[in-house]
């Protein structure tokens, strides 16, 4: 009962939250506040439609590798996520959905490119006189 509360209060104190911030910057800044919520929708919608392209290829990609497909959807769980935050108008849900995109962009292990063998043995040589050669074939 008390979690329900608490998620209750929550979704009321949210929405009040984003309104009064919006009022308060936006006497302060004037129709700069809606030029940054109309990109700030455009980002949003940019990111969902990127992300709907992207989910096949993340996902072969994580089969193909052998890993696991639960993390190729919690990454586009996760951007899909801050597109649906930065649809919805408000500063506190747009700087939530950056931290979702940071986190997610930090917490991807950067490994290095796989070497490709392609025969090659890369290296150099230096030519040594051999005493043992005949005089008429040392260079």
């Amino acid at each position: 009962m008390i979690r329900f509360l608490f998620i209750f209060i929550i979704l009321l104190v949210f929405p009040v939250l984003e309104i009064s911030l919006l009022i308060k910057l936006s006497d302060r800044f004037g129709w700069y506040v809606l030029l940054y919520l109309l990109l700030a929708v455009f980002a949003g919608v940019n990111l969902i439609v990127s992300e709907r392209g992207q989910f096949p290829l993340r996902m072969a990609s994580a089969i193909m590798r052998g890993g696991s497909p639960l993390q190729a959807l919690w990454h586009s769980g996760r951007t899909l996520l801050a597109g649906i935050l930065l649809i919805f108008p408000g500063v506190i849900s747009d700087v939530m959905a950056l931290l979702l995109l940071l986190w997610g962009w930090l917490a991807t292990p950067r490994m290095p490119a796989p070497s490709v063998d392609d025969g090659v043995i890369e290296g150099e040589f230096r030519r040594e006189l051999d005493a043992a050669l005949p005089p008429d074939r040392k260079p």
